[in-house]
């Protein structure tokens, strides 16, 4: 199976709008890093856009999928940058969508699924990961 994470920093125009451009340029810095080293060789994180990050795991079942996506938003959130002279994290919602590899269904429709299991982990209060077809916890 292969399962799309997407990942958006909460409430990031926030950083930018108190702390400013730099800090919220370092907590995108600091959020990639974090991304790039918690995956596993041969998987893919990419940033899909202003404070989105679209990861790709390679041979993850939805079990694996959301595991790893918590791991992700755990480790995001140990994680800190220093602003205006406190510790700043970086929160994260992220959206999991997965699929076996003969699935019919493609890839549009897999970052689809992810994409609205980001925004049902936004409306459900944000810092929190939602799997596509599960119920918010």
């Amino acid at each position: 199976a292969v399962a799309v994470l997407f990942v958006d920093l909460d409430h990031f125009k926030q950083v930018n709008d108190t702390h400013g451009h730099a800090t919220g340029d370092a907590l995108l810095r600091c959020a990639g890093r974090v991304l790039r080293s918690a995956v596993r060789p041969g998987d893919v994180v990419a940033r899909f856009g202003g404070e989105e990050f679209c990861l790709l795991l390679r041979e993850a079942d939805p079990a694996e999928a959301r595991a790893a996506a918590e791991r992700l938003r755990a480790s995001l959130a140990a994680a800190s940058i220093e602003a205006s002279g406190a510790p700043l994290s970086p929160r994260a919602s992220i959206g999991v969508a997965s699929r076996v590899p003969d699935s019919e269904e493609g890839w549009e429709t897999l970052f689809r699924d992810a994409d609205a299991a980001l925004y049902r982990a936004k409306r459900a209060g944000r810092d929190r990961v939602c799997v596509h077809g599960e119920p918010v916890e």
